[in-house]
């Protein structure tokens, strides 16, 4: 979309509407570009033009601009000690191989930029305009990675994926660059390249099929249960409960896939997630709570969470008694889903 600022407005604009949180790439990467630049404020206008009708459909109608998961995940915080910013190394802990070769692409990608920086600082080095959006791509995935260290939320391993490859990607480019480069610049990027490359490879093919094939479960895991087991509990919830609802235990899309029942927690009921957005406004500082308090102007805060009959819980232990569903995960061993009833009100 270089040079194209309605082009890439429209992508912007879908960009922020998949994801609020991908505006953290669309300014360096128009920003890298002279000639987006030039013409910003039309990149601008059409980006706002694509997204801001759905934005403003969604606080008046929902009473809410954004999605009630950024109050919800930021109030969660951690898994225990582990937040977003040293979450690898609960992975590490976990999976070492596995981790690395997830994340090895994406130091190396730092290390390029780091290698790249002190270049053009010495002046041995100049950037040239293809190279621009590469750079601002690998800048703006440590920039991703600061910006949700500071919005301290737990590191759920989906989270790492818009840096992982942000940086793999800008260490692709830089890495092309520099084989194209001069005799010195060759001979330098060469020989780490194909190690690295052979690193990955040994890795990935390790990682992937120490476990068997086909797959039961993803090589990082973190759920309480497999697929089959959720499938399984899912179905004998249904016959035990039939048109009754039940609050998830807190993995909830294949319990109700299965279950075809009403399974609630706070991304399932807009009631249940009250008492957490008011808990996100309260921890707020005095920038960020006049925000959020403005985007939740016309939430509707005495909506009551929906009645529910039952609860299900996830213990470790395997089921030893009626209304339970035994489950395993490689994350946490065995396990089981206990359903109890709740009283009335």
């Amino acid at each position: 979309m270089d040079g194209r600022p309605v082009g890439f407005g429209v992508l912007a604009g879908l960009a922020v509407l998949t994801r609020l949180d991908l505006v953290v790439f669309l300014v360096p990467l128009a920003l890298s570009s002279a000639a987006l630049r030039r013409r910003l404020p039309t990149a601008v206008g059409v980006a706002a033009a694509v997204s801001l009708p759905w934005f403003a459909w969604s606080w008046w109608v929902f009473g809410s601009a954004i999605p009630d998961t950024f109050a919800i995940k930021t109030v969660q915080r951690s898994f225990g000690p582990w937040t977003f910013g040293n979450g690898p190394l609960l992975y590490l802990e976990r999976d070492a191989l596995a981790t690395w070769v997830a994340f090895a692409p994406a130091l190396a990608g730092v290390l390029a930029l780091a290698v790249w920086g002190v270049a053009r600082l010495k002046g041995r080095g100049a950037l040239r305009a293809e190279l621009a959006p590469a750079v601002a791509l690998g800048v703006a995935g440590i920039a991703y990675y600061a910006v949700y260290m500071l919005l301290r939320v737990p590191p759920y391993q989906w989270y790492y994926v818009p840096v992982l490859v942000a940086l793999s990607t800008s260490l692709c480019v830089l890495i092309g660059a520099g084989l194209r480069g001069n005799r010195v610049w060759r001979r330098a990027v060469a020989l780490p390249a194909v190690a690295l490359v052979a690193l990955l490879v040994i890795g990935n093919g390790v990682a992937d099929v120490r476990g068997g094939v086909p797959w039961r479960v993803p090589v990082i895991f973190g759920n309480w249960a497999t697929p089959g087991d959720y499938a399984q509990a899912g179905k004998g919830l249904g016959d035990r409960i039939g048109a009754a609802t039940v609050v998830s235990p807190g993995e909830i899309g294949t319990l109700a896939y299965f279950c075809q029942c009403s399974i609630v927690d706070a991304f399932a009921d807009r009631g249940s997630a009250v008492p957490l957005i008011e808990a996100r406004l309260a921890a707020a500082g005095p920038a960020v709570g006049a925000l959020l308090d403005l985007n939740y102007r016309r939430l509707d805060r005495n909506r009551p969470p929906r009645p529910a009959q039952y609860r299900l819980v996830w213990e470790p232990g395997p089921a030893d008694g009626p209304d339970q569903w035994q489950t395993w995960s490689p994350a946490s061993g065995v396990g089981r889903l206990r359903l109890e009833a709740l009283p009335p009100g």
